[in-house]
């Protein structure tokens, strides 16, 4: 378990890509975000931007991306998100665009409220083949500090 003061700041992780299938994006965003230029390729057709992944769908694979990456090293002790913040979406994704996640801790606090535990802030910056930034946002989590018992 990975406490509170055992996580590092500004030490950036970068994840394996995720390769966005058409008929995958199509298929998500039909059940999630049914918009034309998420669910129809015909559609989009007639839209500046053609056929486009739904924010929903980027987000989701950033998410998964990301856990798998936290799951090769010991888990943090994380009790609960405590909101995201400062989600922007500044170049769209497209069929067949691979995506990875850079990630880093950007900022830590002692909680004001629990005492046993801090804040953490997580950024994360997604990016397709081209390292166009596609997906920014931030997370602030609540983290279990090193329990008393667990320093002697």
């Amino acid at each position: 378990m990975r406490y509170f003061e055992d996580l590092p700041l500004n030490e950036v992780q970068v994840t394996e890509s995720y390769t966005m299938q058409k008929q995958e994006m199509i298929d998500l965003a039909t059940q999630w975000d049914p918009q034309p230029f998420h669910t129809s390729e015909e559609e989009a057709a007639n839209w500046p931007l053609g056929l486009t992944a739904s924010s929903v769908h980027t987000i989701a694979v950033s998410v998964k991306l990301a856990q798998a990456m936290s799951a090769t090293k010991k888990q943090a002790a994380v009790i609960a998100g405590l909101g995201w913040d400062n989600v922007r979406m500044p170049h769209p994704v497209r069929p067949n665009d691979e995506i990875y996640v850079k990630a880093w801790m950007s900022e830590k606090r002692d909680s004001s409220s629990r005492p046993d535990c801090g804040i953490v802030t997580s950024r994360f910056e997604v990016y397709n083949q081209d390292k166009v930034l596609v997906l920014s946002y931030g997370i602030a989590s609540l983290v279990m500090k090193r329990p008393v018992s667990a320093v002697l």
